[in-house]
């Protein structure tokens, strides 16, 4: 008999391999504000994983291609963490997930950005209380004023050059 090694992530990559799947449970546990900008029945499974060789114990990744309604593009990152308890570390590895998402997907980073979807999918018996948006990780006395991720560019060329 073949001993299954990883049950969690076989049981998880079995369910939400079909698209179908992960396109109805989209639809069903996102807000309309975000699944009102999908197309339905375009999710289709990309191949390939972005989660650290280290942390494939405890965690499975799936990456979906969907279509917004007005024909751009967009990913739906499924994550399935096996974690008991809520844990700041899922935001930072999402993040490097997801900078391995647009290097994969924008050729090299020579392609358009695509905006994703990160969804993590917890199974912990404490409340999650993870903030849903990395910027609130930052400490409040340090945040900068403008936006997440926001580029500060700064010329420093003499200005008689230009």
């Amino acid at each position: 008999m073949t001993e299954i090694t990883k049950p969690h992530d076989l049981f998880f990559k079995e369910v939400f391999s079909p698209a179908e799947v992960a396109e109805k449970f989209v639809f069903n546990f996102l807000p309309p504000n975000v699944t009102g900008h999908l197309k339905p029945n375009s999710f289709r499974l990309s191949k390939g994983s972005f989660v650290d060789e280290r942390l494939k114990e405890h965690s499975s990744d799936l990456l979906y291609r969907v279509d917004f309604k007005d024909g751009k593009r967009t990913y739906v990152y499924l994550l399935f963490e096996h974690k008991s308890s809520p844990d700041l570390k899922v935001a930072y590895q999402l993040l490097r997930y997801l900078t391995r998402i647009w290097e994969h997907t924008t050729e090299g980073g020579k392609g358009p950005v695509h905006p994703i979807i990160p969804i993590v999918l917890y199974h912990g018996t404490k409340k999650w209380t993870v903030p849903p948006r990395f910027f609130r990780l930052i400490s409040s006395s340090c945040r900068p004023s403008s936006g997440p991720l926001e580029l500060q560019a700064l010329s420093v060329r003499p200005v008689g050059l230009y």
